[in-house]
């Protein structure tokens, strides 16, 4: 009987351990990052509380390991998902300059994905366009941080361009369902844009 409880255990542990939370589009790599952001945010604390060299510089190469592994595992499990992964989102701003037509995982690596989106000019512009994006959950509430594209330069009306840009903080992506485009004067406190 202690045996099987013992071996019960043991497998419990074991297998949670290795398991991470499924995301539909991002795979485990949220659950995957939200663990390692802990253990490294945990560790370098610890690191500001070191007074001795010799340990600093080993919890510091502890850390490196620990953000290694991470990329490793985060870049493995990128690499299952049928590519390119598109991703769901709402434009209702700034539908007088540009159309999204899609917006695609590029590339992840630890702490960050970079992205990929078409888009159609609405209008010519000299300077790049900027789109902003916030990540919302399934509630609809807005999730920390920012999705910034940049477009190419001298935009003309009517053609397709790619915009290319990044997100960082994986860990908070866990529950996130759609991007939504937000005005650029939300997040630049401006009126217009500078074309």
């Amino acid at each position: 009987m202690k045996f099987s409880v013992f071996s019960f255990l043991f497998i419990f542990l074991f297998s949670g351990c290795t398991s991470y939370e499924e995301h539909k589009y991002f795979g485990q790599t949220p659950s995957i990052a939200r663990k390692y952001s802990v253990e490294i945010e945990d560790l370098q604390h610890e690191l500001t509380r070191i007074t001795d060299i010799e340990k600093g510089r080993n919890l510091s190469l502890k850390i490196l390991k620990l953000k290694d592994e991470a990329d490793e595992k985060i870049i493995n499990n990128f690499n299952s998902f049928d590519i390119p992964v598109e991703l769901p989102f709402i434009q209702n701003a700034e539908k007088d300059y540009y159309e999204i037509k899609s917006v695609r995982i590029k590339k992840i690596s630890y702490n960050r994905i970079d992205f990929t989106a078409e888009f159609e000019a609405k209008v010519d512009s000299k300077n790049p366009l900027f789109s902003y994006l916030k990540f919302t959950d399934d509630k609809g509430s807005e999730i920390p941080g920012w999705v910034v594209f940049i477009s190419p330069i001298n935009i003309k009306k009517s053609r397709v361009y790619q915009f290319e840009g990044s997100y960082e903080g994986i860990e908070n992506l866990m529950n996130s369902q759609l991007l939504n485009v937000k005005p650029r004067r939300d997040i630049e406190n401006i009126t217009e844009f500078s074309n």
